[in-house]
């Protein structure tokens, strides 16, 4: 197989699972969310967060900074490690 074919395979699917794992934490963000019953512009409120990059996060659009995952948790009154437990 020539290289050039392996390596643009290989990362389609590296970028595939990281979309898959962005999709699954936006989830998670979203069922504790839902849990503590808020609505996005509280959590995004509560965190300083703007509503559209809450809601691109939730989506799995963006790839989040840990100080922002930090500042969510807060926000849910969770620990980041109860955040990032989706496996």
């Amino acid at each position: 197989m020539h290289a050039c074919k392996l390596f643009a395979t290989g990362f389609i699917k590296i970028a595939y699972m990281q979309d898959k794992e962005l999709i699954k934490l936006g989830k998670r963000i979203e069922y504790f969310r839902l849990k503590t019953g808020l609505s996005k512009s509280a959590l995004s409120f509560r965190n300083g967060l703007e509503l559209s990059t809450l809601s691109r996060i939730e989506n799995g659009k963006v790839e989040v900074k840990y100080l922002t995952l930090k500042r969510i948790a807060a926000a849910l009154g969770i620990k980041l490690s109860e955040l990032l437990d989706f496996d």
